[in-house]
């Protein structure tokens, strides 16, 4: 129930659970396990950082950036922030290059929630001066 919930729009999921296993479900109890799941994932997900420390002239990247989804109650803005290091980033034969490994961090609520989390994350690298780029399209902090 969960897998379809974040694979289609909550009324047209119980369609689809149905159909595979022939169990009716209603679009809200959908919404709410795949928010229950949700909230204890992001527990996990947000509890420490996964990447290896920065070494010592190496460069740590951090993005962060909004956008709107809209929800059963409005249109709420989700925040979204990467980090990942300089030797991340890999060139294969030439194409665009792409990031090998990365932690995501997301958050559905205020700014100040997603500040604290992503501050959180950063300090773990000690200080970095310079050696930090921050990448964003808007005001953030």
């Amino acid at each position: 129930m969960v897998y379809a919930g974040t694979s289609e729009c909550y009324e047209k999921c119980n369609e689809v659970i149905d159909k595979f296993i022939d169990v009716k479900v209603s679009a809200a109890q959908v919404y709410k396990g795949t928010d229950c799941y949700g909230e204890e994932a992001a527990k996990l997900v947000n509890a420490e950082r996964t990447l290896e420390p920065v070494k010592k002239q190496e460069v740590l990247y951090a993005e962060v950036d909004g956008s709107m989804i809209q929800t059963t109650e409005s249109w709420k803005e989700v925040k979204v922030g990467r980090i990942f290091t300089g030797c991340s980033c890999i060139d294969p034969k030439g194409k665009s290059s792409w990031i090998r490994h990365s932690q995501y961090s997301a958050q559905l609520g205020g700014c100040t929630e997603f500040k604290n989390l992503m501050k959180n994350f950063l300090d773990n690298y000690g200080v970095l001066g310079k050696r930090l780029v921050f990448i964003n399209d808007g005001l953030f902090g």
